[in-house]
């Protein structure tokens, strides 16, 4: 009878912590790979026929369709 009692605390301390872990690594701090990935930097160019800014990587512009390059 004894027996049971333990095992049954030690399953629950046990699913406790596992829970607490995984809890702690969610939120956890970005890695700087991450930081890094996330930090770009974005050349923008004005469209040659609406004006409006265009990234530099595009070929044509969103807003009124001129080729960019």
């Amino acid at each position: 009878m004894w027996m049971i009692i333990i095992l049954a605390a030690g399953y629950l301390y046990y699913t406790r912590k596992q829970a607490k872990e995984r809890a702690a690594q969610m939120k956890r701090k970005p890695t700087e790979d991450y930081i890094e990935a996330e930090a770009k930097v974005v050349v923008e160019i004005p469209c040659s026929q609406c004006g409006k800014l265009v990234e530099d990587d595009f070929r044509h512009c969103p807003y009124c369709g001129q080729k960019i390059k």
